[in-house]
């Protein structure tokens, strides 16, 4: 029998369409992990750029974080972030009020995680930080307690000890604490992987020797602070740093700030290198 055309198109046709593929399978849903993962990651990483002087993104970096934490609300990584860069508004923009909110972040951050002491040690350093402009010996007594303990845990924690110590009276014996775990620190850095100047602290080296050399002027102790300054001016990176012109002018001044530190006026202390808008940005920036 003869095949017409259209017959041998139509079997062309059913044998093409019997031998096609199957459909592809729908892809798998995503990774809850990744995705948390990854959107925890986006929100730091733009709090980071934010610290490190981007002063334009740390509203957008704020508001992920907001949303990543309601999203995620066991996430420390994420509460940590959140309630340091919200202390960065209040360091850095005299943000006043928003040092309740930063609280309340470390706070939670500290209960996901209480085995981290950096968490720990500036969850109390901004509860002492409250408590002092209030006056409240209680409360800071007990930051100062929680700040020793993160310390105790973690050498790099004294670091942020020092902020708070070095404020006490010299009297009390905390600013030349402060001092000694400042050396303590630096002896150790050497061994330390993450004491050092690297792409998430840019200038860690001349910022840390800043600190010191004014823990060294609170007591009085010229010739040390002088000798920290020095090195903060020749440490790794200070090229590079933007208040470099800053620190010089600063570190020229030691005699004025050591005088003011000593007379019966305490309204008129000096404040420290790394505060108002060097306070975060003066290491990470």
């Amino acid at each position: 029998m003869r095949t017409t055309p259209l017959l041998l198109t139509l079997s062309v046709f059913a044998a093409a369409c019997g031998s096609a593929p199957p459909d592809k399978p729908p892809p798998p849903p995503p990774d809850p992990a990744e995705a948390e993962a990854k959107a925890v990651a986006e929100a730091t990483d733009l709090c980071m750029q934010g610290i490190q002087r981007k002063a334009d993104v740390r509203a957008e970096a704020l508001d992920k974080l907001r949303t990543v934490t309601d999203t995620y609300p066991d996430n420390p990584r994420a509460f940590f972030f959140l309630g340091m860069c919200t202390l960065l508004t209040v360091a850095e923009e005299s943000n006043i009020g928003a040092v309740f909110g930063a609280d309340q972040a470390l706070t939670r951050a500290n209960e996901l995680d209480p085995a981290d002491a950096r968490i720990e040690g500036n969850m109390w350093l901004t509860r002492f930080n409250i408590a002092y402009f209030v006056k409240a010996k209680p409360n800071i007594d007990a930051a100062i307690a929680g700040l020793t303990k993160a310390a105790d845990a973690d050498v790099f924690t004294n670091f942020v000890l020092s902020l708070a110590f070095s404020r006490m009276d010299v009297a009390s014996g905390y600013p030349a604490e402060a001092v000694k775990r400042l050396e303590a620190l630096i002896t150790e850095c050497p061994s330390l992987a993450y004491c050092k100047n690297t792409p998430v602290v840019l200038h860690h080296d001349p910022a840390l020797y800043m600190q010191l050399g004014d823990a060294y002027v609170r007591i009085g102790d010229k010739a040390k602070a002088a000798d920290a300054y020095a090195k903060a001016l020749a440490a790794p990176g200070v090229d590079s740093w933007s208040i470099a012109g800053e620190a010089k002018a600063w570190a020229n001044d030691v005699d004025g700030r050591i005088l003011l530190h000593a007379d019966a006026d305490p309204t008129n202390d000096p404040p420290y290198f790394l505060t108002g808008p060097r306070t975060c940005s003066g290491c990470h920036g």
